[in-house]
């Protein structure tokens, strides 16, 4: 415990003489407090003249100078300004560009699945309606009478000319 209280007494030896007042010291900090106090107060007067206040005061050479230091202000914000203008019309190109290429991806795939479901709809529409029709076929009646089965035979192709239909012709021919 004695060790512990030496230790303290060690360390709390020169907080003890910071807290002390030196004259010299408080003297010195009322110096430079009264420097800050007239910066401050400076720079709020640059300030005020940079917002267009208290212009009054100024003679022409300070005018002059101020008009000049606003005058390069505005340019720097300027050229900021336009930086940040051109790298955002920059992005918004590439973004332009990339999307362009996606519509085009998705255009393509669009005609691959249109190309894939008319070849499919084609291969369904083969088996659904086969070019060699069978030799019975089914003939529909109104009656109530079960259906009955008729022999057909298989007739020529037509010319894409004729419009007569494949009863008529076979009469036509023969």
């Amino acid at each position: 415990m004695e060790r512990i209280l030496q230790r303290y007494e060690l360390y709390s030896g020169p907080e003890r003489e910071l807290v002390v007042p030196d004259p010299e010291l408080q003297g010195s900090w009322c110096f430079e407090s009264n420097q800050l106090k007239a910066k401050v107060e400076a720079l709020q007067k640059a300030q005020r003249h940079f917002m267009g206040e208290d212009l009054e005061s100024l003679n022409i050479k300070e005018l002059q100078h101020l008009e000049q230091l606003v005058e390069v202000g505005l340019n720097q914000v300027i050229t900021r300004k336009s930086h940040l203008q051109f790298d955002s019309i920059s992005d918004i190109q590439r973004k332009v560009v990339a999307l362009q290429e996606e519509n085009n991806m998705m255009w393509v795939t669009l005609k691959e699945k249109e190309q894939a479901a008319l070849s499919l709809s084609h291969h369904h529409s083969l088996w659904d309606h086969p070019q060699h029709q069978p030799l019975y076929q089914s003939a529909t009646s109104t009656s109530s009478s079960p259906p009955s089965f008729t022999p057909t035979v298989e007739e020529p192709a037509l010319p894409p000319a004729t419009k007569l239909p494949a009863w008529m012709l076979s009469h036509k021919n023969g």
